[in-house]
């Protein structure tokens, strides 16, 4: 029964269509997406602070600059 259970989890393997390196690409992917989100928050927080900071001392527009 485990024989037959191994043969059938290799040939479910085999037959599932996935690239062997899908993995390796996709967390590769992901890192670089994760990266440019990190960066983009951190971007993001600076810009809040600096709202933050001026608090009604300059106009919306102003800020935007």
């Amino acid at each position: 029964m485990y024989k037959n259970d191994k043969q059938a989890n290799k040939s479910d393997k085999s037959n599932s269509g996935i690239p062997e390196n899908f993995l390796p690409s996709f967390l590769s992917e992901f890192s670089d997406r994760w990266k440019r989100f990190d960066k983009e928050f951190d971007e993001m927080d600076e810009r809040i602070k600096e709202r933050k900071k001026l608090n009604g001392k300059a106009t919306n527009h102003e800020i935007d600059l």
